[in-house]
């Protein structure tokens, strides 16, 4: 799975991170898919990290430079964060 290409944005630290446009849960290859905006491709992920993170759409998924999943809602992540470099 490369994350490398989703957008970059500035906070106190640098991460990458992508708004969600749909969740698809429970399919056949995965435990859910996170569809996000922008053409980027689909994210799988864990059934625990959906329950750790409770993600939903229009919010981010934020990926940390040492690969760390996580989630943010939209507004505490756009008050927080600039978008510094689209890829």
């Amino acid at each position: 799975m490369n994350l490398h290409g989703l957008p970059t944005y500035r906070c106190h630290k640098q991460v990458r991170a992508v708004q969600i446009r749909r969740i698809d849960v429970r399919q056949q290859a995965y435990d859910a898919l996170l569809i996000p905006e922008g053409g980027y491709a689909p994210i799988p992920v864990s059934l625990e990290f959906m329950e750790k993170h409770r993600p939903h759409v229009g919010g981010y998924l934020v990926v940390y430079d040492d690969g760390y999943l996580s989630f943010s809602p939209a507004g505490p992540f756009e008050a927080g964060h600039t978008l510094i470099e689209r890829a």
